[in-house]
């Protein structure tokens, strides 16, 4: 059971925080108030500034760490340092690892217990091949080991992405810094650390809150299931936001972690202002007053939850510099569309069922052909550059069709068979200034069970050209549909419209040969995620407005549930659960639904937390 995170969140506080006596005080202070057993201590005010990072500035803070680990170590709390390296510095020079080298040479006098290599706080392992990011780990393992080896080492790894060109995992230089002992060591001292570095953004963008989630997602599905993950973080603000602080999005992303299974709660109590802890600090009143709802979530979850949803495949290793182009518009253009999705790596995508997955860009080269055969027959929808990269593997078979030359004068894609989005047929989508020109290719059937669903309107050209393909292969049991254009990094916000959601709502459920599980009918920004606990026959259905209006009409649809659902609860601010007679399951022909209604709208930038239970 995920233990409370208002009691094991490690806190990350940055150099201005403690940097005098005055500061100090109030962060011994906020420290005492949230009962807070472990901080992280930085030695910089936010990113590392290579030009004027030198031994003698180090030096100073550093001893001005060791006073503060004596203080709060009187008050038993955990104190642990977090040092840069390398990929931050990113200077090639000797000069810098020397530095470097020097400065954990020094740490060990500082007394912390454990010694972070923080390798999230810039990113530029590009610079680094796999032979340098190995020799320098060591070198750090080396340098502290010398002056005092019961000092435990751990690395605050990059996202996940950040390491695709290497041949090695965040797992794999963790257990470089552990002495290359494995997790399951039993010295303690050899244990591997590794830690997620999520930082938790403003609302200067709210699309920044469904990054956050994308990366968590991310992060569960290439994690190794048997490795120990903790999580350490610091809440960013930029000064010119939009909206100011947003506590309300800080709510959010804070119940975003623990939905998605991590043990630690990520906060760091105060802005880069510095301001006093206490009641006025609006992050610290809000991790305070939402106490019992943490808790109460924690004990709702198991130590590693399994979401449901439409699958995106994500790569394990990159091959290409187009492996991960078209991969991140598809997380928040389904979340905003109501959909829940997650996502899986090619070795994992034999454990999954029940779903439609999504293939984009060269991907369908890390399948193997037995993994193919098994999201084919699950159901998949593939944008044109993963058709074509099937094509060139020679296994075009697979969706029917071959991918010709690409167009440069379409303008909409037009709605064109009534199957799918039958009250929508004939509405047009606007695709002119919403992609890059050449983005869309012409598609040719191969195939007599595939055929055409949209068609695409071209400038001064009579007729229409044929567009989205679908499959239906019979013989092979397989399904797929294929878009004539690719998303890549383009704003798939052109897609948000209520055809269009209707249109891809009865294409995955084509797709998934039934209803889908689960997603919300008609509220726009109103973002599923769907976790089930079969054992305790109960599910947590987590419903995030990132809208800028009320979700209070919203419909959100289930089928093919589990278990009998003999009551709807929702979770409080309080960690109570409420009962309304409004809040209950209803049938609606091959669909039960949860109407929202005025006790349970979701207000904007706020999170509503269901409890479905058999």
């Amino acid at each position: 059971m995920t233990s409370s995170p208002a009691v094991t969140a490690t806190l990350r506080f940055s150099y201005q925080h403690f940097e005098t006596e005055g500061k100090l005080v109030n962060t011994i202070e906020a420290l005492e108030q949230i009962k807070a057993k472990r901080v992280c201590l930085g030695l910089s005010n936010g990113p590392l500034d290579p030009a004027a990072a030198n031994l003698e500035l180090f030096q100073s803070r550093l001893e001005r760490v060791r006073k503060v680990i004596a203080k709060l170590r009187r008050r038993s709390i955990q104190t642990e340092l977090v040092l840069p390296s390398l990929t931050e510095m990113n200077p090639k020079s000797s000069d810098a690892q020397q530095l470097l080298k020097s400065l954990y040479s020094l740490a060990p006098q500082t007394k912390a217990a454990v010694i972070w290599i923080d390798d999230a706080a810039k990113s530029h392992h590009h610079n680094f091949n796999t032979p340098q990011m190995t020799s320098w780990f060591q070198t750090i393992r080396q340098s502290v080991r010398k002056k005092n080896p019961k000092i435990k080492l751990g690395l605050i790894a990059a996202e996940p992405e950040q390491y695709l060109g290497l041949d090695l995992s965040a797992e794999q230089l963790a257990q470089i810094l552990s002495s290359g002992k494995k997790s399951s060591d039993k010295k303690s001292n050899n244990q591997t650390l590794l830690a997620q570095n999520q930082s938790f953004r403003n609302d200067y963008n709210r699309i920044d809150i469904l990054q956050t989630a994308r990366e968590l997602t991310w992060c569960q599905a290439l994690r190794d299931p048997a490795a120990r993950y903790e999580s350490i973080g610091q809440l960013g603000q930029d000064s010119h936001c939009t909206f100011g602080k947003s506590t309300e999005a800080t709510e959010m992303q804070i119940n975003l972690n623990l939905l998605f299974g991590n043990k630690s709660l990520l906060l760091n109590c105060f802005d880069w202002t510095g301001i006093s802890p206490g009641s006025e600090n609006p992050y610290l009143h809000k991790l305070i007053n939402s106490r019992k709802l943490y808790q109460k979530l924690s004990n709702f979850l198991a130590d590693r939850p399994e979401h449901y949803g439409l699958c995106i495949i994500v790569p394990e290793k990159a091959r290409g510099s187009s492996a991960l182009a078209n991969i991140n518009p598809w997380f928040t253009l389904l979340w905003r569309m109501g959909f829940p999705v997650k996502c899986a790596t090619p070795k994992s995508v034999k454990k999954i069922s029940d779903t439609v997955f999504i293939l984009a860009g060269n991907l369908p080269n890390q399948l193997t052909a037995t993994q193919l055969k098994h999201v084919f027959q699950q159901g998949v929808l593939l944008d044109v550059d993963a058709a074509q990269t099937l094509q060139k593997m020679g296994r075009n078979d697979f969706v029917g069709l071959e991918v010709g030359a690409a167009l440069h004068d379409v303008q909409t894609e037009i709605l064109s068979d009534q199957t799918f989005a039958n009250r929508q047929y004939g509405r047009h989508t606007i695709l002119t200034g919403n992609l890059p020109v050449g983005s869309c290719r012409k598609l040719k059937p191969i195939h007599d069970q595939a055929r055409f669903i949209t068609t695409m309107q071209r400038k001064n050209r009579i007729p229409n050209t044929k567009g989205m393909i679908i499959f239906d292969n019979n013989d092979l049991n397989h399904r797929s549909a294929v878009l004539p254009y690719s998303l890549g990094n383009a704003d798939p916000v052109f897609l948000l419209n209520q055809q269009r959601q209707q249109h891809f709502q009865d294409l995955f459920q084509w797709l998934n040969r039934g209803r889908l599980n689960c997603f919300v009918e008609n509220a726009p920004d109103l973002v599923p995620f769907y976790i089930t606990d079969t054992g305790k026959r109960r599910i947590i259905i987590a419903l995030l407005n990132v809208g800028f209006d009320w979700a209070i009409d919203a419909r959100l649809r289930l089928a093919r549930l589990p278990f009998a659902v003999k009551r709807v609860r929702e979770l409080d601010q309080n960690g109570k659960l409420e009962s309304y007679p409004e809040l209950k399951l209803q049938i609606a022909k091959d669909y039960q639904f949860v109407q929202l209604h005025s006790d349970t709208a979701v207000p904007p930038m706020q999170i509503t937390i269901l409890l479905l239970e058999g």
